[in-house]
């Protein structure tokens, strides 16, 4: 006598050996009601779909963060290039204020020196004119050099004019 023992547990819905009935390894000897493993497919076969439908959702949910993120560096880049613009700005600008306040220089200079030699009436009259408008000319050109050094650095989000140097 051999003792026999199921692999799953459930109902027996038929019994297909009588008793006594000489059977061999591997044979069916019953069949089981096949209801409660159908709705436990099912159960399994819902929460596999649910569990898909998330992850299409998160799988959405990260291409869209992704593109957020993108659009954000590009953002970052463009406002990092348009700063790095306006700095060379501010420097150009007051590399053109420093060359107005040289020229400026030169031209007083000048009109000091024909201001002497017009006393001494080794230049005419017409040359100390020139120097003296030359030195007009050069006066209003440093100012605006200076505004547009201003104009740029308020561009940049900073005070017009520098604060004071500490010394």
């Amino acid at each position: 006598m051999t003792f026999v023992a199921p692999r799953v547990i459930g109902q027996v819905a038929r019994v297909l050996v009588d008793d006594n009935y000489r059977v061999k390894t591997g044979d069916v000897l019953v069949e089981l009601d096949p209801e409660p493993y159908q709705v436990q497919v099912a159960i399994n076969q819902a929460t596999c779909q649910f569990a898909r439908a998330n992850l299409v959702e998160t799988q959405a949910t990260v291409r869209g963060l992704v593109a957020q993120l993108r659009s954000q560096r590009f953002k970052l880049t463009r406002a990092i290039e348009d700063v790095d613009n306006q700095i060379q700005l501010v420097r150009a600008r007051v590399a053109t204020w420093e060359q107005s306040k040289a020229t400026l220089v030169l031209a007083q200079a000048e009109f000091d020196r024909a201001e002497r030699l017009l006393a001494t009436k080794v230049i005419s009259a017409e040359e100390w004119d020139q120097r003296l408008e030359a030195l007009d000319v050069a006066k209003p050109k440093v100012q605006q050099a200076l505004e547009n050094v201003y104009q740029a650095r308020v561009a940049l989000g900073l005070p017009a004019q520098p604060p004071p140097e500490r010394t």
